[in-house]
């Protein structure tokens, strides 16, 4: 019994060290530590985010004039009876030309690798086009080649967002009627990459820089392919 009350008195003074003496000040509050504000969401996901000021990056704009669904490739031309979408196209000089795409993954999925087509109905469109590309982006517009047969450029596409909208200055997000992609234009051992952005619901597009290291070659392929014709292969 005298082992259970003397362990009772030292629990009882242990519970006591925790409560402050009389006539002390009392132990300081420490404040909780703030909580540090969470950033703001974005809704959806981001597509060729431009970081800096200004009107963001070097970029070529168009309007559509006319628009193909349900397109196959048939030659050097596209007819109806298939899973391509086309479309006419003008810049702001007057160089006409089409653009063809089709995704190789589900037409539910945003992000999907695929093919993609561009032509021109006369070599002096590609030759305006080549030439607006070059002063938009500020490079040197390619000199002129031997004059072969010109054809449609085939190259990869990656489409990297649908059904999504263009921030004021360069970029896409959110909910929109935009698709986000990104051109591989390739020719006669050049390749390069150049961000291709279109609203078939509005009716208007632009190409946009992707690299500055690419747009002299981007310039190059326009014009060897649309202006002069490809050497034979």
């Amino acid at each position: 019994m005298k082992t259970l009350a003397l362990a009772a008195l030292v629990l009882v003074a242990c519970a006591k060290t925790e409560e402050p003496a009389p006539g002390a000040a009392p132990r300081p509050t420490v404040a909780p530590s703030p909580k540090a504000t969470p950033a703001p969401k974005t809704e959806g996901a981001q597509y060729q985010i431009h970081v800096g000021g200004g009107d963001g990056p070097p970029r070529l704009p168009f309007k559509i004039t006319n628009v193909y669904e349900k397109q196959k490739v048939d030659g050097h031309a596209h007819t109806d009876g298939g899973d391509w979408t086309f479309f006419d196209a003008e810049t702001p000089k007057g160089a006409r030309f089409t653009f063809g795409f089709h995704g190789k993954g589900p037409v539910t999925e945003s992000f999907s690798f695929g093919d993609a087509w561009l032509s021109t109905p006369e070599r002096s469109d590609g030759d305006k086009l080549a030439s607006e590309f070059a002063a938009a982006f500020k490079v040197q517009a390619p000199a002129r080649g031997k004059e072969r047969p010109i054809a449609p450029l085939r190259f990869g596409v990656a489409i990297l967002g649908k059904d999504t909208a263009r921030s004021p200055g360069g970029g896409y997000g959110g909910k929109g009627t935009w698709t986000a992609t990104k051109l591989f234009p390739a020719a006669a051992g050049k390749d390069a990459e150049v961000f291709f952005n279109f609203s078939l619901a509005e009716k208007t597009g632009e190409l946009s820089e992707k690299d500055a290291d690419y747009d002299a070659d981007v310039a190059w392929i326009f014009a060897t392919g649309l202006r002069d014709g490809l050497p034979p292969k």
